[in-house]
């Protein structure tokens, strides 16, 4: 492929798949419980509804049955993320520990959410939720049981949102584009999957954590997050994990 056509290709306007709908159902899940915790003077506690509603992404365009089923279990994971992060950092955990804890998490969710079809793919939610919570560090984090009421409930609007847009077309045949096909994963393809985000988002860690060290940097967890970029695990080569690892460092960086 060209220069020339590959800076076209930014510039490209696909045809229309009525992303409108969604995109207003997801503004409204993310918006929706930021507003009202900073108008009820909580804005410490913003961070775990944001992570609850990333609920309101997947699912885009599916059928309602179909949609409500996928956003309930990926709001389980996504709330389990943030339970795990929230505990990391009450416990003060120290960041080569949280950072091995979350390459787990990208293992699990990655396999999880291949087993039932999610779309988008991968874990970089989940990675994000465990990651960042886990950083905040005890004088931080709220309670743990508190972080994981504000990201279920913000879930569970996600959830209910999702239930009202059916009302207005989305997933609806004739009204919505057809959703992504389901793809079966033998257990062993599922293993490998979830083997290359383990060791992609390993290597990333110890990469950005030797970087920041010496450069006095944060938010190493954010190179964990560039690793795990979503790819179908039938066309996810070998060679990402180490890819992805060195990109990472420069992530470090940001």
């Amino acid at each position: 492929m060209s220069g020339s056509s590959t800076v076209r290709q930014l510039f490209e306007v696909g045809p229309s798949r009525r992303d409108h709908v969604p995109a207003v159902r997801i503004a409204l899940a993310v918006g929706i419980p930021l507003v009202l915790l900073m108008l009820l003077g909580r804005p410490d506690l913003t961070i775990y509804a944001a992570f609850g509603a990333f609920t309101s992404i997947y699912a885009r365009h599916e059928p309602l049955r179909q949609r409500l089923g996928h956003e309930l279990q990926a709001g389980a994971l996504v709330t389990v993320s943030v339970a795990i992060g929230a505990l990391l950092s009450w416990f003060g955990a120290p960041e080569p520990l949280v950072l091995g804890i979350t390459s787990v998490v990208a293992a699990i969710g990655a396999v999880l959410a291949a087993a039932w079809n999610l779309k988008p793919a991968g874990s970089v939610f989940f990675i994000f939720a465990t990651g960042a919570i886990g950083s905040l560090g005890p004088d931080a984090v709220a309670h743990p049981l508190l972080a994981i009421a504000i990201a279920a409930g913000s879930a569970a609007f996600s959830v209910l949102l999702a239930w009202i847009w059916s009302l207005v077309g989305e997933g609806r045949e004739g009204k919505s584009p057809p959703p992504a096909p389901v793809v079966r994963l033998t257990r062993g393809q599922l293993a490998a999957h979830g083997g290359r985000f383990l060791v992609a988002t390993g290597l990333a860690a110890v990469v950005a954590l030797i970087v920041s060290q010496a450069a006095g940097l944060s938010h190493v967890y954010w190179a964990q997050v560039a690793a795990a970029r979503s790819r179908r695990p039938r066309t996810w080569r070998g060679c990402s994990a180490a890819s992805t690892a060195w990109s990472a460092r420069w992530a470090a960086w940001a």
